[in-house]
């Protein structure tokens, strides 16, 4: 996992939470919504270093990670990046709502492949969609806490995201 992007994207959540709720959120709403978006956050993180192993040992703030090094196996790395994703899933649809599970399966899958494999590589615009995945976080953790998006997800996409 990539925790300083992880962490970005916790500092995110709970002001977004608070904003869809009106106030502060149930402890184990905010307690849920922190550990799947961790998880969720970590589970796009790795496809990402499982996509980029081979130009991670090249770069000097990458050769040390766990792939570069062969730490771990591709697949291993694979297992583990899904097994997170699902759990992170799993912990949405139970704590929060659909449409909040719907839109972490959609912040991954477009972090893995729109960001790392369509645009990361080909546009020095790569950073700004990178962005808009993680933004989703703070859209979901409102919705998860409130009845849509709401004004949490607002300020993250105005057009109502």
């Amino acid at each position: 996992m990539k925790l300083r992007v992880v962490e970005l994207l916790l500092v995110s959540t709970l002001p977004a939470m608070v904003l869809a709720e009106g106030g502060l959120p149930s402890l184990s709403l905010t307690i849920a919504t922190l550990i799947g978006g961790t998880l969720a956050a970590g589970s796009a993180n790795a496809f990402n270093m499982v996509i980029e192993s081979e130009s991670d040992k090249l770069m000097k703030r990458t050769a040390k990670r766990p792939l570069a090094t062969g730490v771990l196996t591709k697949t291993e790395a694979i297992v583990f990046a899904t097994a997170i994703g699902i759990a992170s899933l799993i912990i949405f649809q139970i704590f929060t709502t659909s449409l909040a599970t719907l839109l972490t399966a959609i912040a991954i899958v477009f972090y893995v492949w729109v960001y790392t494999i369509l645009l990361k590589k080909r546009t020095p615009q790569n950073i700004v969609w990178g962005g808009a995945a993680g933004a989703t976080e703070s859209a979901l953790s409102a919705d998860g806490a409130g009845e849509g998006t709401g004004p949490g997800g607002a300020v993250v996409f105005p057009d109502g995201g």
